[in-house]
This record gives C-alpha cells, structure tokens and sequence, in this order.
C-alpha cells in the first residue's frame, strides 16, 4: 500500500523453504551486516548504520501514493529544501511518562530554542517538526519567529493519536482501534509513513 514491489521475480515453491536465521546458520553467517560489508568489499570506514539505511532505501522505495501525500504537503505549507527537521517526542499520550512525570517542558523548550538557532545558522529558511503532542508544535513558532524561520509539519488531524479519548491512554487505545476496520486506517499510515520520509528529508 505504501511501499513499490521489492521484486517482480518469482519462483516455484517447491516443499518447505528454511527460514532466513536458518540459511543464516547453515551458511555461518552471525553477523548479517559484517558479512555483508566483507562480501562488497567496503571500505573500513563504512559504518554498520550506514549499511543498514541503504538496505532499507533500497528495500523500502516509496510508492507514487506515498510521493503524491509527500509533495502534496510540501506544495500546500510551501516547504522547501534544504530545512532542518525537528523530532521531539514526549510520550504524553502513554502512561509510562503521564503517570511517572517523565515529561519537562524547559528542557523541550531550550532543544526548540537551539533548532532554530542552528537552522538559521546554516543558512535554512524552515523547520519541519513532528511530535507526538500538539502542545508541541504551539511552543516553535516562538522560536522559529526570533530567526524569520516558517514551521512546516503534517497536520496532526491525520494521526491516530489525535483520536485518543481524554480517558485513555495510547496502550489501551490503539490496538483495539486498529483492530476496527483496519483497512480503513491505511491513510493513517500513509501520514506516518510520510511524516517519517520527510523528516529524513531534512
């Protein structure tokens, strides 16, 4: 739905397939990166990290849907590259930071304070952000106004934490939600997924 086609091979199945760990195994592989980074010959000073990103880009290539929510919310709020993306997750909607105090404002506010500093130093006109609590995205603008910065963001109407009643928390809500007319949730993913993409953008 959200992703192209990894492959359009195929092949006939022809009894039980061992599983990946177990060809792994078979093969002597235990470290999949390492040896992958052996078998290409890549330079020493290739990172694990580095090999894994390419792997899932070339795995996961956004399909034209995925594109089009993408461009479509980059043409409507006028953001333009380059941009410093912003991430700052408070855990809010879910109990284990509600419940033990594990959410401080100031800290947040001097990490939203430094991004548009930085961002104006390196010459970037805007800030893209995603959190997971609207409060959030009140306390940029602030920021970003001292530097002439536009904050750009996908609108949070579109997740499903935006449908959390006041009574619950995220653990108790989300599985039972999905569970409901799942297919129906597939624009929901089509907003993270796209959320996720362009902050990587940035």
């Amino acid at each position: 739905c959200y992703f192209r086609a990894f492959s359009n091979c195929s092949f006939e199945k022809k009894g039980k397939l061992p599983g990946m760990d177990e060809r792994m195994l078979h093969k002597g592989v235990t470290d999949c990166v390492a040896t992958l980074k052996a078998e290409l010959l890549l330079p020493h000073h290739i990172t694990d990290d580095w090999v894994l990103k390419e792997a899932m880009q070339y795995v996961v290539q956004p399909n034209d849907r995925l594109l089009q929510f993408m461009s479509t919310v980059a043409q409507k709020q006028n953001l333009r590259m380059p941009f410093l993306s912003v991430q700052i997750r408070t855990g809010l909607r879910f109990t284990w930071a509600n419940e033990r105090n594990k959410f401080h404002a100031p800290p947040i506010e001097d990490k939203l304070a430094l991004a548009a500093k930085t961002a104006s130093a390196a010459g970037y006109a805007a800030l893209f952000i995603t959190s997971d609590h609207p409060m959030i995205m009140s306390m940029l603008p602030k920021h970003a106004v001292k530097y002439g910065l536009s904050v750009h963001f996908v609108p949070m109407e579109l997740f499903p934490t935006n449908r959390i009643p006041p009574n619950q928390r995220a653990e108790q809500f989300l599985p039972e939600y999905y569970k409901k007319h799942a297919r129906e949730k597939l624009d929901e993913g089509l907003a993270m997924l796209g959320n996720i993409l362009m902050l990587t953008q940035g």
